[in-house]
Protein backbone atom coordinates (compact mmCIF):
# COMPACT_ATOMS: atom_id res chain seq x y z
CA UNK A 1 0.00 0.00 0.00
CA UNK A 2 1.57 3.32 -0.84
CA UNK A 3 1.09 6.46 0.96
CA UNK A 4 1.34 10.28 -0.34
CA UNK A 5 4.58 11.33 -0.70
CA UNK A 6 4.38 14.31 1.24
CA UNK A 7 4.16 11.63 4.48
CA UNK A 8 6.86 8.98 3.60
CA UNK A 9 9.41 9.41 1.46
CA UNK A 10 9.62 5.85 -0.01
CA UNK A 11 5.81 5.46 -0.38
CA UNK A 12 4.82 2.26 1.42
CA UNK A 13 3.75 2.57 5.52
CA UNK A 14 6.07 0.07 6.46
CA UNK A 15 8.94 2.46 6.72
CA UNK A 16 7.79 4.50 9.13
CA UNK A 17 7.95 1.08 10.85
CA UNK A 18 11.03 0.84 13.29
CA UNK A 19 13.06 -2.04 13.91
CA UNK A 20 12.52 -5.32 12.44
CA UNK A 21 8.51 -4.79 12.81
CA UNK A 22 8.40 -3.38 9.45
CA UNK A 23 8.58 -7.06 8.09
CA UNK A 24 6.10 -8.06 10.23
CA UNK A 25 3.81 -5.36 8.93
CA UNK A 26 4.44 -5.67 5.08
CA UNK A 27 3.65 -9.54 5.96
CA UNK A 28 0.50 -8.64 7.16
CA UNK A 29 -0.25 -6.08 4.19
CA UNK A 30 0.65 -8.96 1.70
CA UNK A 31 -2.18 -11.18 3.47
CA UNK A 32 -4.80 -8.31 3.06
CA UNK A 33 -3.54 -8.15 -0.68
CA UNK A 34 -4.47 -12.20 -0.73
CA UNK A 35 -7.71 -11.68 1.27
CA UNK A 36 -6.18 -14.15 3.90
CA UNK A 37 -7.68 -11.56 6.24
CA UNK A 38 -9.54 -8.72 6.43
CA UNK A 39 -7.38 -6.48 8.73
CA UNK A 40 -4.93 -6.98 12.05
CA UNK A 41 -3.73 -5.13 14.88
CA UNK A 42 -0.34 -4.48 16.06
CA UNK A 43 1.65 -2.99 18.25
CA UNK A 44 4.52 -1.70 17.48
CA UNK A 45 7.40 1.69 17.11
CA UNK A 46 6.59 4.31 14.49
CA UNK A 47 9.27 6.75 13.46
CA UNK A 48 8.58 10.24 13.03
CA UNK A 49 9.95 11.86 10.01
CA UNK A 50 12.64 13.78 12.63
CA UNK A 51 13.65 9.95 13.39
CA UNK A 52 12.19 9.82 16.56
CA UNK A 53 10.64 6.56 18.09
CA UNK A 54 7.15 6.19 19.50
CA UNK A 55 4.82 3.01 20.13
CA UNK A 56 1.94 2.83 18.61
CA UNK A 57 -1.18 0.81 18.56
CA UNK A 58 -1.97 0.02 14.57
CA UNK A 59 -5.54 -0.80 13.50
CA UNK A 60 -5.58 -1.70 10.07
CA UNK A 61 -8.81 -2.58 7.80
CA UNK A 62 -9.50 -4.01 4.17
CA UNK A 63 -12.05 -2.37 1.65
CA UNK A 64 -12.88 -4.59 -0.84
CA UNK A 65 -14.84 -4.41 -4.12
CA UNK A 66 -17.70 -6.57 -5.15
CA UNK A 67 -15.19 -8.95 -6.30
CA UNK A 68 -13.47 -9.02 -3.21
CA UNK A 69 -10.53 -6.90 -4.50
CA UNK A 70 -9.01 -4.89 -2.01
CA UNK A 71 -9.85 -1.24 -3.01
CA UNK A 72 -8.20 0.70 0.21
CA UNK A 73 -6.85 -0.37 3.31
CA UNK A 74 -7.91 2.20 6.15
CA UNK A 75 -5.44 2.49 9.21
CA UNK A 76 -5.46 3.80 12.59
CA UNK A 77 -2.35 4.81 14.75
CA UNK A 78 -2.49 5.28 18.18
CA UNK A 79 -0.17 6.74 20.78
CA UNK A 80 0.65 4.45 23.20
CA UNK A 81 3.43 5.89 24.50
CA UNK A 82 1.80 7.74 27.98
CA UNK A 83 -0.03 3.99 28.21
CA UNK A 84 3.65 2.59 27.79
CA UNK A 85 5.26 4.34 30.04
CA UNK A 86 1.92 4.17 32.77
CA UNK A 87 2.67 0.04 31.96
CA UNK A 88 6.52 0.34 32.58
CA UNK A 89 6.03 2.22 35.50
CA UNK A 90 3.48 0.12 36.99
CA UNK A 91 5.86 -3.17 35.77
CA UNK A 92 8.57 -1.69 38.05
CA UNK A 93 5.61 -1.12 40.75
CA UNK A 94 5.18 -4.79 40.89
CA UNK A 95 8.80 -5.84 40.39
CA UNK A 96 9.88 -3.37 43.18
CA UNK A 97 6.77 -5.16 45.23
CA UNK A 98 8.12 -8.69 44.23
CA UNK A 99 11.29 -8.10 45.68
CA UNK A 100 9.57 -6.62 48.74
CA UNK A 101 7.82 -9.98 49.49
CA UNK A 102 10.49 -11.91 48.47
CA UNK A 103 12.32 -10.19 51.06
CA UNK A 104 9.73 -10.25 53.71
CA UNK A 105 9.41 -14.10 53.17
CA UNK A 106 13.21 -14.44 53.84
CA UNK A 107 13.11 -12.26 57.12
CA UNK A 108 9.97 -14.05 58.31
CA UNK A 109 11.92 -17.59 57.40
CA UNK A 110 14.74 -16.40 59.37
CA UNK A 111 12.51 -15.32 62.24
CA UNK A 112 10.69 -18.68 62.11
CA UNK A 113 13.84 -20.16 61.75
CA UNK A 114 15.43 -18.04 64.55
CA UNK A 115 12.32 -18.83 66.96
CA UNK A 116 12.00 -22.40 66.05
CA UNK A 117 15.66 -22.86 67.29
CA UNK A 118 14.81 -20.78 70.32
CA UNK A 119 12.13 -22.75 71.62
CA UNK A 120 13.97 -25.99 70.88
CA UNK A 121 16.61 -24.35 73.16
CA UNK A 122 14.10 -23.21 75.56
CA UNK A 123 12.28 -26.66 75.53
CA UNK A 124 15.47 -28.06 76.14
CA UNK A 125 16.37 -26.20 79.15
CA UNK A 126 13.14 -27.08 80.45
CA UNK A 127 13.51 -30.39 80.09
CA UNK A 128 16.76 -30.24 81.44
CA UNK A 129 16.02 -28.72 84.88
CA UNK A 130 15.27 -30.79 87.82
CA UNK A 131 13.32 -27.95 89.36
CA UNK A 132 9.01 -28.25 88.34
CA UNK A 133 8.27 -25.81 86.16
CA UNK A 134 4.65 -25.48 85.85
CA UNK A 135 2.96 -21.89 84.37
CA UNK A 136 -0.70 -21.70 83.95
CA UNK A 137 -3.48 -18.31 83.30
CA UNK A 138 -5.48 -16.68 85.42
CA UNK A 139 -8.22 -19.05 85.02
CA UNK A 140 -5.88 -21.73 86.43
CA UNK A 141 -5.43 -23.44 82.88
CA UNK A 142 -1.97 -24.90 81.91
CA UNK A 143 -0.49 -22.86 79.27
CA UNK A 144 3.07 -24.89 80.16
CA UNK A 145 4.94 -27.79 82.12
CA UNK A 146 8.27 -29.63 82.29
CA UNK A 147 8.87 -33.28 82.58
CA UNK A 148 10.11 -32.88 85.98
CA UNK A 149 6.54 -31.02 86.65
CA UNK A 150 4.91 -33.61 85.41
CA UNK A 151 6.61 -36.20 87.75
CA UNK A 152 6.13 -34.25 90.79
CA UNK A 153 2.53 -33.82 90.48
CA UNK A 154 1.96 -36.58 88.83
CA UNK A 155 0.13 -35.43 85.73
CA UNK A 156 -0.55 -36.84 82.10
CA UNK A 157 1.94 -37.14 78.94
CA UNK A 158 3.24 -34.28 77.55
CA UNK A 159 0.68 -32.60 74.80
CA UNK A 160 -2.37 -33.39 76.66
CA UNK A 161 -2.34 -30.71 79.30
CA UNK A 162 -2.31 -27.22 77.54
CA UNK A 163 -5.36 -25.83 78.16
CA UNK A 164 -6.35 -28.12 81.25
CA UNK A 165 -7.44 -27.03 83.88
CA UNK A 166 -5.12 -27.73 87.11
CA UNK A 167 -8.60 -28.34 89.16
CA UNK A 168 -8.79 -31.25 86.82
CA UNK A 169 -5.43 -32.65 86.73
CA UNK A 170 -4.41 -33.15 90.47
CA UNK A 171 -6.15 -35.63 92.65
CA UNK A 172 -4.21 -34.42 95.59
CA UNK A 173 -7.22 -32.10 97.44
CA UNK A 174 -4.88 -30.19 99.69
CA UNK A 175 -2.29 -29.29 96.81
CA UNK A 176 -4.71 -28.67 94.46
CA UNK A 177 -6.32 -25.92 96.44
CA UNK A 178 -2.91 -24.35 97.28
CA UNK A 179 -1.88 -24.61 93.99
CA UNK A 180 -4.95 -22.59 93.08
CA UNK A 181 -5.63 -20.21 95.93
CA UNK A 182 -2.14 -19.55 96.81
CA UNK A 183 -1.72 -16.56 94.45
CA UNK A 184 -4.73 -15.14 95.62
CA UNK A 185 -3.85 -15.94 99.47
CA UNK A 186 -0.82 -13.55 99.34
CA UNK A 187 -0.49 -9.46 100.08
CA UNK A 188 0.58 -7.54 97.10
CA UNK A 189 0.99 -10.33 94.52
CA UNK A 190 4.58 -11.58 96.66
CA UNK A 191 5.60 -14.91 95.85
CA UNK A 192 3.79 -17.59 98.24
CA UNK A 193 5.31 -20.57 99.21
CA UNK A 194 4.45 -24.02 101.08
CA UNK A 195 5.39 -27.79 100.99
CA UNK A 196 4.03 -30.64 100.23
CA UNK A 197 4.67 -34.72 100.16
CA UNK A 198 4.15 -37.18 97.71
CA UNK A 199 4.55 -41.31 98.05
CA UNK A 200 7.08 -42.76 95.89
CA UNK A 201 6.34 -45.97 93.82
CA UNK A 202 8.87 -48.08 95.70
CA UNK A 203 7.07 -46.79 98.70
CA UNK A 204 9.06 -43.62 100.28
CA UNK A 205 8.02 -40.11 100.19
CA UNK A 206 9.54 -37.74 98.51
CA UNK A 207 9.28 -33.79 99.61
CA UNK A 208 8.68 -31.03 97.96
CA UNK A 209 8.63 -27.61 98.38
CA UNK A 210 6.65 -25.13 95.99
CA UNK A 211 6.48 -21.24 95.27
CA UNK A 212 4.53 -19.58 93.46
CA UNK A 213 4.52 -15.97 91.20
CA UNK A 214 2.13 -13.88 89.24
CA UNK A 215 3.26 -13.05 85.85
CA UNK A 216 1.76 -9.52 85.06
CA UNK A 217 1.55 -7.17 82.07
CA UNK A 218 2.97 -3.68 81.64
CA UNK A 219 -0.32 -2.52 82.69
CA UNK A 220 -0.23 -3.99 85.84
CA UNK A 221 -3.04 -7.32 84.80
CA UNK A 222 -2.44 -10.57 86.01
CA UNK A 223 -1.54 -12.54 82.94
CA UNK A 224 -0.53 -16.09 84.44
CA UNK A 225 1.11 -17.75 87.59
CA UNK A 226 4.18 -19.47 87.86
CA UNK A 227 4.82 -22.20 89.90
CA UNK A 228 8.34 -23.45 90.50
CA UNK A 229 8.70 -27.18 92.26
CA UNK A 230 12.08 -28.15 94.23
CA UNK A 231 12.54 -31.80 95.37
CA UNK A 232 13.37 -31.23 99.33
CA UNK A 233 14.00 -34.82 99.81
CA UNK A 234 17.52 -35.07 100.47
CA UNK A 235 18.03 -32.10 102.30
CA UNK A 236 15.09 -33.07 104.63
CA UNK A 237 17.28 -36.50 105.26
CA UNK A 238 20.22 -34.36 105.65
CA UNK A 239 18.37 -32.42 108.28
CA UNK A 240 17.33 -35.53 109.88
CA UNK A 241 20.65 -36.84 110.06
CA UNK A 242 22.32 -33.63 111.58
CA UNK A 243 19.72 -33.90 114.13
CA UNK A 244 20.47 -37.30 114.99
CA UNK A 245 24.56 -36.77 114.68
CA UNK A 246 24.03 -33.70 116.91
CA UNK A 247 21.74 -35.89 119.70
CA UNK A 248 24.34 -38.53 119.25
CA UNK A 249 27.18 -36.13 119.53
CA UNK A 250 26.53 -34.19 122.59
CA UNK A 251 25.09 -37.67 124.60
CA UNK A 252 29.36 -39.38 123.38
CA UNK A 253 30.73 -36.55 124.37
CA UNK A 254 28.82 -36.07 127.69
CA UNK A 255 29.30 -39.61 129.06
CA UNK A 256 32.84 -39.30 129.03
CA UNK A 257 33.72 -36.03 130.00
CA UNK A 258 31.35 -36.51 133.19
CA UNK A 259 33.62 -38.94 133.64
CA UNK A 260 36.71 -36.90 133.75
CA UNK A 261 35.06 -34.41 135.38
CA UNK A 262 33.87 -36.82 138.34
CA UNK A 263 37.47 -38.19 139.02
CA UNK A 264 39.72 -35.60 138.34
CA UNK A 265 37.27 -33.87 140.96
CA UNK A 266 38.14 -36.30 143.32
CA UNK A 267 41.60 -36.27 142.78
CA UNK A 268 41.69 -32.58 142.69
CA UNK A 269 39.98 -32.35 146.50
CA UNK A 270 40.63 -35.39 147.64
CA UNK A 271 43.59 -35.88 150.42
CA UNK A 272 43.52 -38.79 151.48
CA UNK A 273 42.63 -41.36 148.45
CA UNK A 274 45.22 -44.44 148.21
CA UNK A 275 47.96 -44.51 145.52
CA UNK A 276 45.76 -47.35 144.00
CA UNK A 277 43.14 -45.84 143.80
CA UNK A 278 44.63 -42.69 142.42
CA UNK A 279 46.09 -44.61 139.63
CA UNK A 280 42.64 -46.09 138.74
CA UNK A 281 41.12 -43.09 138.75
CA UNK A 282 43.93 -41.65 136.00
CA UNK A 283 43.10 -44.93 134.37
CA UNK A 284 39.38 -44.31 133.59
CA UNK A 285 40.45 -40.68 132.82
CA UNK A 286 42.89 -41.20 130.65
CA UNK A 287 40.07 -44.09 128.96
CA UNK A 288 37.64 -41.47 128.50
CA UNK A 289 39.68 -38.88 127.20
CA UNK A 290 40.93 -41.46 124.42
CA UNK A 291 37.70 -41.97 123.70
CA UNK A 292 36.54 -38.18 123.35
CA UNK A 293 39.64 -37.76 121.76
CA UNK A 294 38.36 -40.13 119.12
CA UNK A 295 34.90 -39.14 118.85
CA UNK A 296 36.71 -35.62 117.86
CA UNK A 297 39.05 -37.07 115.64
CA UNK A 298 36.02 -38.54 113.83
CA UNK A 299 34.36 -35.11 113.78
CA UNK A 300 37.79 -33.14 111.69
CA UNK A 301 38.08 -36.24 109.65
CA UNK A 302 34.48 -36.39 108.57
CA UNK A 303 34.80 -32.21 108.40
CA UNK A 304 37.57 -32.25 106.31
CA UNK A 305 35.63 -34.68 103.60
CA UNK A 306 32.86 -32.49 103.44
CA UNK A 307 34.56 -29.30 103.01
CA UNK A 308 36.65 -31.16 100.05
CA UNK A 309 39.90 -31.06 101.49
CA UNK A 310 39.92 -34.46 102.08
CA UNK A 311 43.01 -36.53 102.79
CA UNK A 312 47.06 -36.30 101.75
CA UNK A 313 47.90 -40.30 101.60
CA UNK A 314 51.94 -40.58 102.54
CA UNK A 315 52.06 -43.85 100.63
CA UNK A 316 55.70 -45.93 102.30
CA UNK A 317 56.27 -49.87 101.89
CA UNK A 318 54.12 -51.78 104.73
CA UNK A 319 53.49 -55.39 105.95
CA UNK A 320 49.75 -56.24 106.27
CA UNK A 321 50.24 -58.87 108.62
CA UNK A 322 52.49 -57.12 111.33
CA UNK A 323 50.05 -53.83 110.98
CA UNK A 324 47.06 -55.82 111.47
CA UNK A 325 48.58 -58.41 114.19
CA UNK A 326 49.53 -55.00 116.16
CA UNK A 327 46.10 -53.33 115.43
CA UNK A 328 44.37 -56.51 116.73
CA UNK A 329 46.33 -57.11 119.81
CA UNK A 330 45.32 -53.28 120.83
CA UNK A 331 41.98 -54.49 120.71
CA UNK A 332 42.72 -57.47 122.66
CA UNK A 333 43.71 -55.39 125.45
CA UNK A 334 40.54 -53.74 125.90
CA UNK A 335 37.78 -56.59 125.94
CA UNK A 336 37.40 -59.49 128.01
CA UNK A 337 34.42 -61.16 126.63
CA UNK A 338 35.86 -61.39 123.00
CA UNK A 339 38.44 -63.79 121.55
CA UNK A 340 40.32 -63.09 118.00
CA UNK A 341 40.37 -65.71 115.39
CA UNK A 342 43.91 -64.59 112.79
CA UNK A 343 43.38 -66.15 109.40
CA UNK A 344 46.65 -64.44 108.19
CA UNK A 345 49.61 -65.13 105.82
CA UNK A 346 52.90 -66.11 107.36
CA UNK A 347 54.98 -64.69 105.08
CA UNK A 348 55.25 -60.60 104.83
CA UNK A 349 52.15 -59.39 102.75
CA UNK A 350 53.84 -56.12 101.63
CA UNK A 351 51.94 -53.05 99.90
CA UNK A 352 52.74 -49.42 99.36
CA UNK A 353 49.81 -47.82 101.44
CA UNK A 354 49.20 -45.21 104.11
CA UNK A 355 49.48 -47.45 107.20
CA UNK A 356 48.39 -44.70 109.61
CA UNK A 357 45.08 -44.57 107.27
CA UNK A 358 44.71 -47.99 106.80
CA UNK A 359 44.93 -48.59 111.14
CA UNK A 360 42.27 -45.92 111.21
CA UNK A 361 40.24 -48.12 108.91
CA UNK A 362 41.05 -51.34 110.81
CA UNK A 363 40.36 -49.62 113.97
CA UNK A 364 36.87 -48.54 113.26
CA UNK A 365 35.69 -51.83 111.52
CA UNK A 366 37.61 -53.73 114.95
CA UNK A 367 35.79 -51.41 117.03
CA UNK A 368 32.34 -51.72 115.73
CA UNK A 369 32.51 -56.18 115.65
CA UNK A 370 33.59 -55.88 119.41
CA UNK A 371 30.93 -53.10 120.04
CA UNK A 372 28.05 -54.38 118.29
CA UNK A 373 29.03 -57.92 119.77
CA UNK A 374 27.61 -56.97 123.32
CA UNK A 375 27.75 -60.80 124.13
CA UNK A 376 30.91 -61.13 123.17
CA UNK A 377 31.91 -63.92 120.36
CA UNK A 378 34.76 -64.63 117.89
CA UNK A 379 36.18 -62.05 115.52
CA UNK A 380 37.44 -63.15 112.52
CA UNK A 381 40.21 -61.42 110.98
CA UNK A 382 41.47 -62.44 107.37
CA UNK A 383 44.06 -61.40 104.66
CA UNK A 384 43.93 -62.72 101.27
CA UNK A 385 46.89 -61.49 99.52
CA UNK A 386 46.29 -61.09 95.96
CA UNK A 387 48.32 -60.14 92.55
CA UNK A 388 47.11 -56.38 92.16
CA UNK A 389 45.05 -55.86 95.33
CA UNK A 390 44.79 -57.60 98.93
CA UNK A 391 41.69 -58.42 100.56
CA UNK A 392 41.03 -58.20 104.39
CA UNK A 393 37.79 -58.80 106.25
CA UNK A 394 36.69 -58.58 109.72
CA UNK A 395 33.65 -61.37 110.18
CA UNK A 396 31.83 -61.03 113.60
CA UNK A 397 28.52 -63.06 115.11
CA UNK A 398 26.68 -59.96 116.87
CA UNK A 399 23.45 -58.33 116.44
CA UNK A 400 23.86 -58.17 112.74
CA UNK A 401 21.57 -55.52 110.52
CA UNK A 402 18.71 -55.36 108.79
CA UNK A 403 18.71 -55.01 105.06
CA UNK A 404 17.25 -51.25 106.08
CA UNK A 405 20.21 -50.82 107.70
CA UNK A 406 22.66 -52.16 105.90
CA UNK A 407 21.60 -50.50 102.91
CA UNK A 408 22.78 -47.29 104.62
CA UNK A 409 25.64 -48.59 106.74
CA UNK A 410 27.84 -45.84 104.64
CA UNK A 411 25.66 -43.01 105.51
CA UNK A 412 27.37 -40.26 107.84
CA UNK A 413 25.65 -39.88 111.30
CA UNK A 414 23.88 -43.32 110.41
CA UNK A 415 24.01 -45.88 113.92
CA UNK A 416 22.88 -49.14 112.99
CA UNK A 417 21.25 -48.94 116.81
CA UNK A 418 20.87 -45.93 117.62
CA UNK A 419 18.14 -46.86 120.51
CA UNK A 420 20.65 -48.91 121.90
CA UNK A 421 22.12 -46.13 124.02
CA UNK A 422 24.67 -48.93 125.26
CA UNK A 423 26.72 -48.50 122.53
CA UNK A 424 28.90 -45.61 121.93
CA UNK A 425 29.15 -44.03 118.68
CA UNK A 426 28.77 -41.12 116.23
CA UNK A 427 27.40 -43.21 113.15
CA UNK A 428 30.77 -41.44 111.48
CA UNK A 429 33.27 -44.00 111.51
CA UNK A 430 31.87 -46.54 108.01
CA UNK A 431 31.95 -43.69 105.97
CA UNK A 432 35.20 -42.64 107.01
CA UNK A 433 36.03 -46.11 106.41
CA UNK A 434 34.44 -46.20 102.70
CA UNK A 435 36.53 -42.54 102.04
CA UNK A 436 39.84 -43.99 102.76
CA UNK A 437 39.81 -47.00 101.27
CA UNK A 438 38.73 -45.52 97.93
CA UNK A 439 40.99 -43.10 98.28
CA UNK A 440 43.81 -45.85 98.32
CA UNK A 441 42.10 -47.46 95.13
CA UNK A 442 40.44 -50.11 96.81
CA UNK A 443 37.07 -51.00 97.37
CA UNK A 444 34.68 -51.95 100.54
CA UNK A 445 31.25 -53.87 100.87
CA UNK A 446 29.37 -55.04 104.13
CA UNK A 447 27.28 -58.24 104.48
CA UNK A 448 25.38 -58.66 107.46
CA UNK A 449 22.18 -60.45 108.86
CA UNK A 450 20.16 -59.74 111.84
CA UNK A 451 21.15 -61.95 114.93
CA UNK A 452 23.76 -64.15 112.73
CA UNK A 453 26.66 -61.18 112.57
CA UNK A 454 28.72 -58.64 110.10
CA UNK A 455 31.13 -59.02 107.79
CA UNK A 456 33.34 -56.13 106.36
CA UNK A 457 35.46 -56.92 103.39
CA UNK A 458 37.72 -54.27 102.12
CA UNK A 459 40.32 -54.24 99.41
CA UNK A 460 44.50 -52.27 98.79
CA UNK A 461 45.96 -52.23 95.53
CA UNK A 462 49.31 -53.49 96.34
CA UNK A 463 51.33 -50.99 94.53
CA UNK A 464 53.85 -52.94 93.76
CA UNK A 465 54.50 -55.55 90.76
CA UNK A 466 55.38 -58.76 90.21
CA UNK A 467 55.08 -59.62 94.16
CA UNK A 468 52.33 -60.90 96.09
CA UNK A 469 52.08 -62.99 99.45
CA UNK A 470 52.33 -66.64 100.50
CA UNK A 471 48.63 -67.46 101.33
CA UNK A 472 48.76 -69.70 104.30
CA UNK A 473 47.00 -69.90 108.03
CA UNK A 474 48.38 -69.09 111.10
CA UNK A 475 46.63 -70.33 114.30
CA UNK A 476 44.23 -69.06 116.44
CA UNK A 477 45.00 -65.77 118.53
CA UNK A 478 42.34 -66.62 120.34
CA UNK A 479 43.33 -64.52 123.66
CA UNK A 480 40.48 -62.95 125.75
CA UNK A 481 41.44 -58.85 126.49
CA UNK A 482 42.90 -58.62 130.14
Amino acid sequence: MALPRRNCPSGHFSELVHGHAAGDVRALFAELHRGERNGFFLETQHLRLDGTVFPVRLAVAAIRGRKGDLQYAVGMLEDISERRAAEAELQGYRARLENMVLERTRDLELALRTAESHREKIDLILRSVSEGLLVTDPDHRVVLTNPAAEDILGLAAPGDLMGEGVADLIEDDPLRRRLVHCPDDTMGGAPCQFGFSRPTEAGGVHHYTASTSEVRDAGGGRTGVVTVLHDVTSERELDRMKNEFLTTAAHELRTPLTTILGFSELLVTGDDIPPVEQRQYLGYINEQATLVTGIVADLLDISRIEMGQGFSLKRRPCDLVALIRRKVAAHIVGTRRHSFRLLLPETPVPAVVDADKVAQVLDNVLSNAVKYSPGGGVVEVRLRPGKDAHEISVRDNGMGMSPEQLSRVFEKFYRGDASNTGIPGTGLGMSIVKYLIEAHGGEVAVESAKDVGTTVRFTLPTGQTGQTGQAGQAGQAGQTGA
